[in-house]
C-alpha cells in the first residue's frame, strides 16, 4: 500500500508540474491580465517576460528609473511607494543585458524604509509577518505551492521560498527584523550570474576605468550609483556601489545592512564594517584596507589604478554649501580663473557633524581638488571639493579591491 501510494503521490507532482508548464505555454490574454492583476502592476505583456527590452517594462510600470552600468549589465531602480503582490513596495530594481531583461528585485519592508524611530517593536514584527505572508499567498495563487530554499553566498545567504514558473524563478528572500526582497530571476542564470560576477573581480582591470581632462581631472568613470534614499544608509550604499563596481552581484546596501548591525533608519559604525565586512569580502575574493593618512599623492596612487576610495569624514552644511557652489563655478568659469578663486577661499571650520562616507575617485593637481560621489543619485556622481577643505572634514579611509 505504501508503494502504490508513493506512485500516486509521484504522478500527481508530474500532473501539476505539466499543469503549471502548460498554463504558461498557453497563456492568453486573460491569464496575462489576471497574473497582472494579482501583482497590482503591469508585471507580463506576454508569455515570455525575458524578450522584453527594459524600455518596453519601464514604459508599462509608468515609474521613473534611474540607470547606472554595471559591467555588462544596465541596472535601473526607482523607489516606490504603493502596493505589489498585496503588500506595500519601498523600491524595484531590475538589470538588464544586451537589450533584455535579466533580473528583477522587490524590496518590500525593511528596518531602514519602512520604520519609524529607532526600537524594534512588535507591532513592526506583526506588520512585517503580514508583508510576508501577503506576497506569499499572492505567488501561491498563480505559481503553486512553493518550496524551501536560500538565496545570497557565504554571509550574505538567507533562507528564501522558491516558486518556479515556467521560466521564472519567484525567490522570496526574508531575513527577521531586516528585510523581505522578492527575486525575480529566469531558471538556471540565478546561480551563474554571482558565480561569473565573482570570478570576473579576480581580473578586474580598474585603470581602464581612469579619465583624463585636458584640464588636469583625473577621474575614475563608470561607478555604479545607488541612491541611499532618505535613510541613513550611506555606509551600506556606498559599499554596494564598490561590489556593483567590480561586477559583483546579490550584495545590496539592505544586505550589508543586516551584516553591519545598521541601526534602524540609519546608522553604521566603521568598527562594525571593518570587523564584519571583511568577512563578505571573502567570499567574494575582495580585501579591505585602511588608507591611512591621505594626501594628494596618496589619492593619485589609488585613482590611477581605478581603486576607489571609501572615505569617512564629516558633511557639515559649510562644507555641502562649498562643495555644490565650486561644481556648479567650475562648469561655467575658465579653469584658470576657477583655480584662482578657490585658491582665495577661506578655510572652513571644523565641525564634527554630519558624519557620513562617500567615495572619493578623483583629484587634480591644478587646481588642489579631489572629486567625491556621494550615494545620493545621479546629480552626485560626481562633484569637486578643495583639497583643504577635505583635509578640514577628513576622518579616515579604506579601498575594497580584488586580491
Amino acid at each position: 500500500m505504501k508503494k502504490i501510494a508513493r506512485i500516486l503521490a509521484l504522478f500527481s507532482l508530474i500532473a501539476t508540474l505539466l499543469a503549471h508548464q502548460c498554463l504558461f505555454a498557453e497563456l492568453s490574454l486573460d491569464q496575462v491580465n489576471q497574473i497582472n492583476k494579482i501583482f497590482g502592476i503591469n508585471f507580463l505583456q506576454d508569455k515570455n517576460l525575458w524578450d522584453d527590452t527594459p524600455e518596453s517594462f519601464v514604459k508599462r510600470l509608468g515609474a521613473k528609473f534611474e540607470e547606472t552600468e554595471m559591467g555588462n549589465l544596465k541596472v535601473y531602480t526607482t523607489y516606490a511607494k504603493g502596493k505589489i503582490l498585496n503588500a506595500s513596495i519601498e523600491q524595484l530594481r531590475f538589470s538588464a543585458s544586451n537589450g533584455k531583461l535579466s533580473q528583477i528585485e522587490m524590496v518590500f519592508f525593511n528596518k531602514g524604509d519602512s520604520v519609524e524611530g529607532k526600537r524594534w517593536t512588535s507591532q513592526m514584527q506583526r506588520e512585517m509577518k503580514q508583508q510576508w505572508d501577503a506576497i506569499k499567498d499572492s505567488l501561491d495563487k498563480f505559481a503553486g505551492k512553493s518550496q524551501k530554499g536560500t538565496w545570497g553566498e557565504g554571509r550574505m545567504k538567507n533562507k528564501a521560498q522558491i516558486w518556479n514558473f515556467d521560466d521564472i524563478v519567484f525567490s522570496l528572500e526574508f531575513k527577521p527584523k531586516e528585510f523581505i526582497i522578492l527575486h525575480i530571476s529566469q531558471k538556471g542564470q540565478r546561480r551563474a550570474a554571482v558565480s561569473i560576477a565573482a570570478s570576473n573581480s579576480e581580473e578586474f582591470d580598474g585603470s581602464a576605468n581612469v579619465k583624463k581632462n585636458s584640464n588636469g581631472d583625473v577621474f575614475i568613470d563608470n561607478i555604479p550609483m545607488v541612491d541611499q534614499g532618505p535613510k541613513g544608509y550611506c555606509v551600506p550604499a556606498t559599499l554596494e556601489r564598490c561590489f556593483k563596481y567590480y561586477n559583483i552581484a546579490g550584495v545590496d546596501m539592505h544586505k550589508i545592512a543586516a551584516v553591519c548591525n545598521t541601526q534602524m533608519g540609519g546608522g553604521t559604525t566603521i568598527n562594525n564594517v571593518m570587523n564584519d565586512f571583511k568577512k563578505v569580502c571573502n567570499t567574494y575574493k575582495l580585501r579591505m584596507t585602511p588608507v591611512g593618512s591621505l594626501s594628494l599623492y596618496s589619492i593619485a596612487r589609488f585613482v590611477d589604478k581605478g581603486t576607489p576610495i571609501c572615505w569617512t569624514m564629516f558633511s557639515t552644511d559649510d562644507y555641502m554649501k562649498r562643495m555644490l557652489e565650486n561644481s556648479a563655478m567650475r562648469k561655467s568659469e575658465n579653469f584658470q580663473d576657477y583655480c584662482k578663486k578657490i585658491d582665495d577661499q577661506k578655510k572652513l571650520k571644523k565641525k564634527p557633524e554630519g558624519a557620513h562616507i562617500c567615495l572619493i575617485i578623483g583629484y587634480n593637481k591644478k587646481s588642489n581638488e579631489i572629486a567625491v560621489s556621494n550615494p545620493w543619485g545621479e546629480r552626485f556622481q560626481i562633484t569637486w571639493v578643495r583639497f583643504d577643505d577635505a583635509k578640514v572634514v577628513s576622518r579616515n579611509a579604506f579601498v575594497i579591491n580584488p586580491r
